[in-house]
């Protein structure tokens, strides 16, 4: 998404009056994007039970909400003049918005964090074919360019789910708390278990130290 809104914004330096919303969009989609890079890495690192992806997930979900309405608002503010540039990038921001309210939605309501990352890629390849059908009917190169560029935003992150899923996922699976604590209990059992096995061989060595003590004090006695 970085690459794309540097492409993007590269383009658009060209027609710089007529696209003055253009200096947002390099800290908005970069920032927009740390969101998901930071959630996947820190799901593949650290997290390694459902309830803490799921947190991860849900303040991630918040983080591009609150970044795309600010967005919104920056560039519908900027282009308030120009009617169709203004409304056009509004609701392009607010499909956004909505996308990670429905995966805030869907965070809160399921318990599975499977098909929640799908949700909210589809929905940013909706927007993104959006502008790009918008600008090709309007002959608008700056929409269309941009929908087009953005496009490998979405289809990157939609293939990366199918790896996250069929990859990642059966390395690093997901555990509830019952898996949670019976491996902890297993843990707590193997080491008591090397603790005994420990103790039987200290007490061994005594013996056997004491065994050759009594040999060797019988031997001087004879």
């Amino acid at each position: 998404m970085i690459g794309a809104s540097f492409l993007w914004t590269v383009y658009s330096l060209f027609e710089l009056d007529e696209n003055r919303e253009i200096i947002f969009n390099i800290p908005i989609f970069a920032f927009g994007s740390l969101a998901p890079i930071l959630a996947t890495s820190i799901f593949t690192c650290h997290c390694r039970d459902a309830r803490q992806r799921k947190i991860v997930t849900l303040f991630a979900s918040i983080y591009l909400t609150i970044i795309y309405s600010i967005a919104a608002i920056l560039v519908f503010a900027i282009d308030f003049d120009n009617d169709s540039i203004g409304v056009m990038a509004l609701s392009v921001q607010i499909i956004y918005s909505m996308c990670g309210c429905l995966t805030f939605i869907l965070i809160v309501k399921e318990r599975s964090l499977e098909r929640l990352d799908i949700y909210h890629s589809f929905g940013n390849l909706f927007v993104c074919l959006y502008l790009t059908v918008y600008g090709n009917f309007n002959d608008d190169m700056y929409y269309f360019m941009g929908g087009v560029l953005s496009l490998f935003y979405p289809v990157f992150q939609i293939a990366f789910y199918f790896l996250l899923k069929y990859v990642f996922i059966p390395r690093f699976p997901l555990k509830d708390e019952k898996e949670i604590q019976h491996d902890k209990e297993s843990k707590e059992k193997e080491k008591e278990k090397q603790q005994q096995e420990q103790q039987q061989n200290e007490s061994k060595k005594e013996k056997k130290q004491y065994v050759d003590v009594e040999i060797g004090i019988g031997h001087s006695q004879s």
